[in-house]
């Protein structure tokens, strides 16, 4: 993934900017706010899982990671989600719905869905994790993008796909 520096340097600023005005409505540990760090980071990441780049990497080990203690309890059903979800990356083409953020606000919220119907009480604790995913994989297609063109897509406007520099 060319300049996938500055996706997480720009997600880092991102997330630095909305942590204070967090503290009104989560009131995050230390821990938690390493934690979410972390996410808004991969987030960042996450919108170029479509090619093959670190986050396609990182994307398929917290897969496999996150398999193996299903497996153990056997969860059947949300393994066969997972590897439904594995095989998107594949077969989309790069810039396509992985760069549109109404895509990637309804995939967190049907992921966080997905934990709700594992364990509700995690759902309520990932609440925040969600949103600062959000906020990463924003901060990638505003740097993509250009915040103009963001904007525009974010309402579902037609844009072009060129670099904005």
């Amino acid at each position: 993934m060319a300049g996938y520096q500055k996706h997480i340097s720009f997600s880092f600023f991102c997330f630095l900017c909305l942590l204070p005005p967090s503290y009104f409505f989560i009131q995050p540990s230390p821990i938690l706010t390493v934690e979410l760090l972390i996410i808004t980071l991969i987030g960042g990441l996450f919108p170029d899982i479509d090619i093959k780049s670190k986050g396609q990497y990182y994307f398929y080990f917290f897969l496999f990671f996150i398999t193996i203690p299903m497996i153990y309890i056997q969860y059947d059903k949300q393994i066969l989600y997972i590897l439904w979800i594995s095989l998107v990356p594949i077969i989309v083409k790069h810039r396509g719905i992985f760069h549109h953020p109404l895509f990637l606000t309804t995939g967190t919220i049907c992921t966080w869905s997905f934990v709700y119907s594992c364990n509700n009480e995690l759902a309520k604790q990932i609440k925040p994790h969600c949103f600062f995913f959000c906020i990463g994989t924003y901060s990638h297609l505003i740097l993509d993008y250009g915040l103009k063109n963001f904007l525009k897509k974010l309402h579902g406007k037609k844009i072009s796909t060129t670099y904005t520099r």
